[in-house]
């Protein structure tokens, strides 16, 4: 469709003129075509308004503006066209700058017309200004926040001598205004993960929003400020979907099923409070391990304990885990707050790590800490016999006897410094034991007495490295009777017929206590104080005794208590030991 619309008084004229006209245009027309810039000139600007706004119904003026640039128009052509979805063409009027009986123009579609103007007489185009202004009608089906370009096309003039001008084009904009809608909220730490934002607690800045329109999956993301606060403002109405993104090593406390919120708004409409609480758990983690040393330290060598049930202990609660297969165990998604780690020991284990029996931790947010271990050991024993080696072959004949009531003594050093000395007798078959014996290194020896020496071993001792669990047996003494002398018997009906050693009294004992003692015969006398690795502490007496009893008296000022041994040596091989209790 053709629209040519002019004034009513040129009516008659223009049928008139029409060939001429036409002729004119063509001739003019082709000139513009054909013939070559001579020179550079500024250029013809066309420009269309950027910020053009309506709503559904609206009518809405687009004035096609020419900027000269100092340039004669005396003949120009042009397209324009928009989106027929939001805006219809709807009719013209010539603006001041051009006579309205050179300007015409067609109707191409709804959104699309074609301009001309061609001077036919009353001088060209010498002004800037509005060449034309174009009504379009707003689509009724329009939403807030559509908008369209305006764009020309096919753009071309040319001055009075028909010389192409140099053009520009301004295109334009329309749109249709909203109101925005907003949604705003806070992100805070949720120190104890209840959901609910306690006095102290603060917000969390820097924390990620994403706002997303269920219809077009469009996403806007802002962040919280210093106080954990964010706000979506200038957004368009409609459903939306307001997420966060946790970083590693958060959980989100609220709002939980769903952890996001799902809303639409109105225009002009806003939503707040949208708040979330987070929270970053912590964990706690160690080991259990078979100690077989019982020193606190986990060696190469030592094993881990399997299923073995770990309990962690808060203020309200208390919860039980049992190690993997590597001795591992883990508390974890813990809140800030004190705890108690302690493993159940099943009956029969003692702990060596740690030395308090359990761990006690205050835990901060987010924090993961380790090396809450627990080392478990069980009691060792060991145990032998007594026997009289007769050949002195230092191994048990069958028609050898077992040696009863014989006093043997164990000293030992743990793997903590502490000492331990115990003393038993030999039963009725001649064997003896002890229980209940931490890991350490130790030291068995059997008591020398009257005429016996040692033959198996041959210094009376013998000593053993003792691991968790670890019962020894067959620690074996052999003893063989030395030869009766002269010298060995009572010379007199006063004087004692064997060497003996009588129990200390009183025992234990502060400040004092006796020792007695009997010689069977003259000889050089010494009695010795040794702690319990047998390093002498004291010496009592050492002098020449003719064969009698005696005493001597021992203070406790020179000793620490503890438990020590008393050791009598006399002759070539008599040596008798027994123990003492010192108390302070």
């Amino acid at each position: 469709m053709h629209l040519f619309l002019q004034t009513p008084g040129q009516q008659a004229r223009w049928r008139v003129q029409t060939k001429l006209k036409r002729f004119l245009c063509w001739i003019a027309l082709s000139c513009f075509i054909s013939t070559p810039m001579a020179f550079a000139q500024n250029p013809v600007v066309f420009s269309l308004p950027d910020s053009l706004t309506g709503t559904a119904g609206d009518t809405i003026t687009v004035d096609l503006q020419i900027e000269t640039s100092g340039n004669q128009i005396a003949f120009l052509g042009a397209a324009l066209k928009t989106d027929g979805n939001l805006l219809h063409f709807v009719d013209f009027s010539v603006g001041p700058i051009a006579a309205a009986t050179n300007f015409s123009l067609s109707v191409i579609a709804a959104d699309s017309v074609r301009m001309v103007y061609f001077d036919s007489g009353s001088g060209p185009i010498v002004e800037s200004g509005i060449l034309v202004r174009l009504r379009f009608e707003v689509s009724a089906s329009v939403v807030e926040g559509d908008s369209a370009q305006i764009i020309l096309s096919e753009v071309s003039a040319g001055d009075p001598f028909a010389t192409a001008l140099t053009v520009e084009i301004e295109n334009g904009r329309f749109w249709v205004p909203y109101s925005p809608v907003s949604f705003s909220g806070t992100v805070f730490n949720d120190l104890d993960a209840d959901g609910i934002r306690d006095e102290g607690e603060p917000g969390i800045p820097d924390w990620d929003l994403h706002l997303i329109a269920v219809n077009s999956q469009d996403t806007t993301r802002v962040s919280t400020d210093i106080a954990g606060a964010y706000l979506f403002s200038e957004i368009g109405h409609g459903r939306y979907r307001l997420i966060q993104k946790l970083p590693a090593g958060w959980e989100q406390s609220f709002p939980i099923q769903p952890a996001e919120y799902e809303l639409s708004l109105e225009p002009g409409e806003s939503a707040d409070s949208l708040n979330f609480g987070n929270w970053m758990p912590a964990s706690m983690e160690g080991t259990t391990w078979h100690d077989l040393n019982a020193d606190g330290l986990r060696d190469q060598d030592e094993p881990a304990q399997i299923s073995w049930p770990v309990r962690l202990v808060a203020a309200t609660d208390t919860v039980e885990v049992m190690s993997d297969g590597s001795g591992k165990f883990a508390f974890s998604r813990l809140l800030p707050g004190t705890y108690r780690i302690e493993q159940i020991a099943p009956q029969g284990w003692q702990q060596s790590q740690p030395e308090g029996g359990a761990y006690d931790v205050t835990l901060e947010a987010g924090q993961a800490l380790a090396a809450f271990d627990f080392g478990n050991w069980q009691w060792a024993g060991l145990s032998g016999m007594v026997w009289q080696d007769q050949d002195s072959s230092a191994s048990k004949e069958e028609n050898e006897r077992y040696l009863i009531g014989w006093p043997v003594w164990i000293a030992g050093q743990l793997p903590g410094g502490a000492m331990v000395a115990d003393t038993v007798l030999t039963d009725s078959l001649g064997k003896y034991r002890f229980d209940e014996l931490a890991p350490g290194q130790y030291r068995v020896s059997v008591a020398v007495q009257t005429v016996y020496r040692p033959v198996s071993p041959a210094n009376g001792e013998r000593v053993i490295e003792l691991y968790s669990a670890q019962i020894e047996t067959d620690l074996d003494f052999g003893l063989a009777r030395n030869a009766t002398t002269g010298a060995d018997q009572r010379q007199t009906g006063n004087l004692p017929r064997f060497f003996e050693l009588a129990q200390n009294y009183p025992n234990p004992f502060n400040p004092t206590t006796t020792i007695q003692f009997s010689i069977a015969k003259s000889t050089r006398v010494r009695m010795e104080i040794l702690d319990l690795l047998g390093k002498r502490v004291a010496l009592v007496l050492d002098q020449f005794k003719p064969a009698g009893e005696y005493s001597v008296e021992v203070k406790a000022q020179e000793l620490a208590s503890g438990v020590y041994f008393y050791k009598l040596t006399a002759a070539p091989d008599i040596v008798l030991l027994k123990k003492m209790i010192v108390s302070k």
